[in-house]
């Protein structure tokens, strides 16, 4: 952990892409390898934060991203967009 640190790594398009939009776009990225780059980009804010994005120019898609982490269990909250998914109950009593 070091804060502020940022990255930028690709994704796979499956993330953000129906199984039809995927064959399209793939099949248009075999013309131009480029297109069906989803790019992620993020940001320790703190020692148990990350916050970032998703950006897919093709479908219009820029989410933002959140996770907190927990020190024992890994993640506490990840949301994508509208989307969040929370730990709610600790397995083992950790």
């Amino acid at each position: 952990y070091r804060k502020d640190i940022q990255w930028e790594d690709y994704i796979p398009i499956k993330t953000v892409a129906s199984k039809i939009e995927k064959s399209l776009i793939l099949f248009f990225s075999s013309f131009n390898h480029s297109f069906a780059k989803v790019k992620y980009k993020g940001r320790y804010v703190s020692e148990n934060r990350i916050e970032g994005y998703v950006e897919f120019p093709v479908l219009n898609i820029k989410k933002e991203t959140f996770v907190e982490l927990d020190e024992y269990t890994g993640f506490k909250t990840i949301k994508v967009g509208e989307i969040e998914i929370k730990l709610t109950e600790k397995i083992g009593g950790a």
